[in-house]
């Protein structure tokens, strides 16, 4: 069976994720051999560190901003409207009986995105598989086939 694009899109944030974690590290460990990289650069150790750091919190918005995407597609497909992020995900919920744990995670996922992007102290944490994981069972109960129906 096929991987929808909706899931293969959250899947690509966590290669990338992946990916920059491995560049900066390397880049880190170049520096440390070569300080010179980091004038040439114009940055200094504390970015490199801030970066790596950082990541952890970073991925998590963009892997939600291709959740919100789908979600928006899906409802777009059902209705005009365009409701707030958690309105549309009770709504969804609702519409597919989605397991209230599993929205549960989801709203925490979100409340993560909102903490970062509003800079407060995020309800709770939770590493990037983790996000990933709440955010593909959510779509999942979506189904495949509605998915895949042309768009009104």
């Amino acid at each position: 069976m096929k991987t929808h694009p909706f899931f293969e899109q959250i899947r690509k944030v966590e290669v990338e994720y992946r990916v920059a974690r491995v560049a900066v590290a390397r880049y880190q460990f170049h520096v440390q051999a070569n300080p010179r990289l980091l004038t040439e650069d114009a940055v200094v150790v504390a970015d490199v560190l801030r970066c790596l750091e950082r990541m952890e919190r970073t991925f998590p918005v963009r892997m939600f901003s291709e959740f919100e995407a789908a979600l928006r597609d899906v409802w777009a497909r059902v209705r005009k409207t365009q409701p707030e992020m958690q309105v549309l995900i009770d709504r969804i919920s609702d519409r597919w009986r989605v397991a209230p744990e599993v929205t549960g995670r989801v709203h925490e996922v979100r409340e993560l995105r909102n903490a970062v992007v509003h800079s407060t102290t995020p309800p709770v944490e939770m590493a990037l598989p983790e996000c990933r994981g709440h955010v593909c069972s959510f779509l999942s109960y979506v189904p495949y086939t509605f998915l895949l129906r042309p768009r009104k």
